[in-house]
């Protein structure tokens, strides 16, 4: 989420959505009666004598009253509808519309903000996802990411049976894609031992990711491999490399405190 303007003595927030995961933040963040501002498409009407003829969509900028909401997550668009209070002069006030808000597209929210509101805006600057999960066997590898708003899957990578068995290219492209990742977790799942074969392979190139990694074994790649992890085993998981992050800082806060260092309490 990026803020691109605040006048917080009128209530106001000018943002730019960069997520997916940002558009489900603003679906819990903007309730009805907030005023919020974006581009869109309307249909102009023109009288003619006693006719109302209907032009063409043109873009515009219009103000709504939100009354209702709705995120449509595979359409990347997050649906705001409500009464019009201002826009163009051409453009009939208190006529609904619906504004369809966007990953990248800039967007002015009016609202009482609350510290929850505030709080939920600078988090979702910062999120990570909470588990970054790659499903294979011998044949393919498909990645998917474990978000706050549900699970997104990002591709597929397939082993080309023309290198004959060497699989150093197959493991490299999955390498590369698993030291992209921001994730605190990640985890390598899959049926027999290929998800082994490729540790112990990225463990020889880059050891630091290596020890970021957790193999689990499930019965299919692909997919249904990724959907039998997260039923099976995912939110545990997630409370797992939760309580070893908090251990880890309390560990840093007493080690600080012992020697009169960067920690204090009272």
């Amino acid at each position: 989420m990026k803020i691109i303007g605040k006048d917080m003595k009128e209530g106001e927030i000018r943002l730019v959505p960069s997520s997916l995961e940002d558009l489900w933040h603003l679906e819990k963040i903007i309730e009805p009666g907030d005023l919020v501002t974006s581009r869109t498409l309307r249909s102009t009407t023109i009288k003619r004598g006693q006719e109302i003829e209907s032009a063409e969509k043109r873009p515009v900028t219009l103000t709504i009253a939100v009354e209702s909401k709705e995120f449509h997550r595979y359409t990347g668009k997050l649906r705001l509808k409500g009464r019009i209070v201002a826009g163009p002069e051409d453009i009939s006030l208190s006529s609904y519309h619906s504004l369809q808000l966007e990953v990248g597209e800039p967007v002015k929210i009016r609202k009482h903000w609350k510290p929850y509101h505030l709080e939920r805006l600078r988090k979702a600057g910062t999120a990570k996802p909470m588990l970054f999960v790659c499903a294979l066997d011998r044949e393919s590898a498909t990645f998917a990411e474990l978000r706050e708003s549900g699970i997104e899957f990002l591709g597929e990578i397939e082993y080309s049976k023309s290198e004959a068995d060497d699989r150093d290219r197959y493991y490299e492209e999955i390498w590369q894609k698993l030291a992209r990742q921001k994730a605190s977790l990640i985890v390598v799942a899959g049926p027999g031992f290929e998800k082994e074969n490729l540790v112990k392979w990225i463990k020889q190139k880059d050891k630091a990711l290596a020890a970021r990694i957790h193999t689990e074994y499930v019965s299919y790649a692909g997919t249904m491999g990724v959907t039998e992890l997260l039923k099976r085993s995912g939110n545990k998981l997630v409370r797992e490399n939760r309580v070893a992050e908090e251990t880890q800082l309390m560990e840093r806060f007493l080690a600080e405190l012992e020697k009169s260092g960067l920690a204090e309490y009272g």
